[in-house]
């Protein structure tokens, strides 16, 4: 089996129906190039390694206070959380799932 990876920036859509096109016209060509074999499947793949989302929100510093905690405290344990994850790949990975949840829930929330 031979894997093909087309990577294509599909700019700011989702871009499942153009990646899915994109994989049925180039598929002859790669057969041709290749000269034998059979095409199987030419469908996109959900594990986007090399896709990326940025967002940024401000907050202003004193309105982050909680539990006792002054908001220039919570702000620098929110910082040190950043750095760690950004030193130990789990511990990203949890951060994003957590992040995740909560925009799930303003989706869900504001239909």
């Amino acid at each position: 089996m031979l894997v093909v990876e087309l990577l294509v920036n599909v700019c700011d859509s989702m871009g499942a129906n153009v990646i899915n096109s994109i994989a049925e016209a180039t598929a002859p060509f790669i057969h041709n190039l290749l000269g034998q074999g059979q095409v199987g499947i030419r469908i996109l793949s959900n594990l986007c390694t090399e896709r990326m989302t940025i967002s940024s929100f401000e907050i202003p510093v004193d309105k982050l206070s909680w539990k006792g905690a002054t908001g220039e405290q919570v702000a620098l344990k929110v910082l040190e959380a950043h750095k760690f994850a950004e030193l130990d790949q789990y511990r990203a990975t949890t951060h994003n799932k957590g992040i995740m949840n909560g925009i799930d829930a303003v989706a869900v929330a504001l239909g």
